[in-house]
């Protein structure tokens, strides 16, 4: 099986590949041919998650050539940030000759003290916008968003069926050469609930390493229906010496997949007891670490898909066979766990948002680009970690961030 997520190979690459949302595409196209006409400059395309809202700007976009500045959901969305980013492109002239077209995903994951004043910038841009504006969300009610419904027109996106999932899904089978029954794919269609992303995933991660599927095969994409707490997820990855079922341990598990890495790697010594298992499990971690690193410096969001296995089925199948002992699993160190929490991300978002300030460029630049360079300075150079210190006006937890 190739390495490609297939999410992404075989995302539409023009509108009439997107499924089932003939009506939605004809309102955005003529939103966009006639926006100077438009009422409202901005429309709200609502929907639940996987019925194909963003790819189709982007397969739009494309068709219609297009530039697209697009603001997602693992962007800071505050005043400032949107003002700098949507404020400015809604007004300038393209630098390539083209018309612009302005996307902000998930526009209702706005929360929070980082979005304070948001909604309220992004009103007073719409107004005043020669831009298209689109914004994408899957639940339009939320309160914080009744202000923003009077100054969009609203696209729902349906749910799709099916027969258009498994119409998709054979289709994929057949150029990925995969061997798989109609009732199958029924029935991994059926359990998406209406979401094609999650179908497509499910597909894929049934085919790892194997061009036939059975019926009995789709026993794991059972898991997918309850929610697990963090013990119960290392019990499948400890407990299983099949890859299928420690692969989505974690599906359901409320935690970042930097602090799930943490949890195995604590408790293998305490679950495995022969050294080579515990050499191949921890090789196996070392690298899915390797992947989370890259995915830290370079925003190469899709290599989680690569970390997750190799610290789920890599752990898993490390064993030679089952420990039918109980383990008594325990949290990560304090160190660690402190350095990885919730706490310790807010503080980075916040020192992102400094140096993003200060150097006019936006925070996943800033994570790229300088904040690397920083941290290197404050472990290395007291001088200029001094001046720096002075610039941003760290608090004390930022710059222990910056020394660890």
């Amino acid at each position: 099986m190739s390495g490609e997520i297939w999410t992404e190979k075989y995302a539409p690459k023009h509108s009439k590949e997107v499924i089932a949302q003939e009506l939605a595409i004809r309102r955005i196209k003529d939103f966009i041919e006639n926006y100077d006409e438009q009422e409202d400059k901005a429309l709200l395309l609502i929907g639940l998650t996987g019925t194909g809202k963003t790819c189709t700007v982007h397969a739009i976009a494309r068709e219609m050539n297009l530039e697209l500045i697009e603001l997602n959901a693992s962007d800071k969305r505050n005043a400032s940030q949107i003002k700098e980013i949507v404020g400015s492109a809604s007004k300038q002239k393209s630098l390539f000759g083209k018309k612009k077209l302005i996307l902000i995903d998930e526009i209702d994951g706005i929360s929070g003290m980082e979005d304070r004043g948001g909604i309220g910038e992004l009103i007073k841009i719409i107004k005043e916008s020669s831009v298209p504006i689109i914004l994408t969300a899957n639940d339009p009610w939320d309160p914080k968003l009744r202000s923003l419904r009077n100054y969009v027109s609203i696209v729902e996106f349906k749910k799709i069926g099916v027969r258009d999932i498994v119409r998709l899904l054979s289709m994929i089978c057949e150029r990925e050469g995969i061997e798989i029954d109609r009732e199958s794919l029924i029935e991994i269609a059926n359990m998406s609930r209406g979401d094609l992303r999650s179908a497509i995933n499910d597909l894929q991660m049934l085919c790892m390493n194997k061009k036939k599927i059975k019926h009995k095969d789709l026993e794991v994409l059972s898991y997918r229906e309850r929610e697990r707490n963090i013990f119960e997820a290392l019990g499948m990855v400890f407990k299983t010496s099949d890859a299928k079922t420690a692969l989505r341990a974690f599906d359901n598990v409320d935690k970042e997949i930097d602090e799930l890495i943490l949890w195995i790697a604590e408790n293998i010594t305490k679950e495995y007891e022969k050294p080579e298992e515990i050499a191949k499990a921890y090789d196996y971690i070392s690298r899915a670490d390797v992947f989370l690193g890259r995915i830290n410096r370079w925003q190469y969001h899709r290599f989680i898909v690569y970390a997750n296995a190799l610290m789920t089925a890599g752990v898993a199948i490390s064993k030679k066979q089952m420990y039918r002992k109980f383990t008594s699993y325990k949290s990560p160190s304090k160190i660690s766990s402190m350095f990885r929490s919730k706490e310790i991300r807010s503080v980075k978002k916040q020192i992102l948002f400094e140096i993003a300030k200060n150097t006019h460029t936006s925070t996943s630049a800033a994570s790229k680009f300088y904040l690397p360079y920083i941290k290197f300075i404050f472990k290395n150079n007291r001088k200029i970690a001094e001046i720096f210190k002075n610039q941003f006006n760290l608090s004390r937890e930022e710059i222990e961030f910056l020394k660890y």
